[in-house]
């Protein structure tokens, strides 16, 4: 009998392709596709939201913005209603009252009352006790409320070289100020992560000088 021992050929290799890098296929573009997120640039770096997902997250923010319109709309235009009727009787009832007043007179004092309070002003307040919306306090509380973006209050300025200076100050401030986070956050980070490593090494050398002394009386005194 004649036993073969000889090495079993290899299988042909598959033909080169000009000295292009080998084709490599993944589930990840598919996966990437079921999540919303599409192929990534040419040149960029990560993945890329696919149009469909933005008009979607359009779509949502647009609910959610006419939701809360309308929300606001339910609870604030009744509160209005009444304040402009409870007016219209008040000011019925000072013509009856005041027959000497023409109804126009009143009717420019009301438009001048509007706005001054429009700007800011105290129609109940006279020249000696009158208050300003705009001295320095104020001011730099206003100033702070554009950078942080808070917008708390009701104070606005109301001529048009305050008004395109806001628009100015907020697209330099509105920056600075998120700099300005971003430096705090590091530092407290920082400043947290060090708290922490102290507090770990003061567990560590408390667990170690009562585990020790412990180690040792009981290796002596066979505990």
């Amino acid at each position: 009998m004649h036993w073969d021992y000889g090495v079993a050929e290899r299988p042909p290799r598959p033909a080169e392709n000009d000295g292009a890098l080998p084709v490599c296929y993944s589930s990840k573009e598919s996966i990437l596709s079921g999540a919303g997120v599409g192929q990534a640039p040419p040149g960029g770096r990560g993945s890329v939201m696919r149009r469909a997902t933005v008009l979607a997250l359009l779509a949502v923010v647009l609910i959610y913005l006419v939701s809360g319109a309308f929300v606001f709309r339910l609870l604030e235009q009744p509160h209005e209603s009444r304040q402009q009727e409870a007016l219209q009787v008040a000011r019925e009832q000072f013509l009856q009252r005041h027959r000497c007043v023409p109804s126009q007179e009143l009717d420019d004092l009301i438009v001048h009352v509007r706005d001054a309070m429009g700007a800011g002003v105290d129609p109940a307040a006279n020249s000696t006790n009158a208050t300003t919306n705009w001295d320095m306090g104020s001011a730099f509380f206003f100033a702070g409320t554009i950078i942080t973006t808070i917008g708390f209050g009701n104070t606005s300025p109301k001529t048009e070289g305050g008004r395109l200076f806001c628009i100015f100050y907020a697209l330099v401030g509105i920056p600075l100020f998120g700099m300005l986070l971003a430096g705090v956050g590091d530092h407290l980070g920082f400043s947290l992560r060090q708290a922490i490593g102290k507090v770990e090494d003061i567990f560590l050398v408390s667990a170690f000088c009562i585990s020790a002394p412990m180690g040792g009386f009981s290796s002596q005194r066979w505990w």
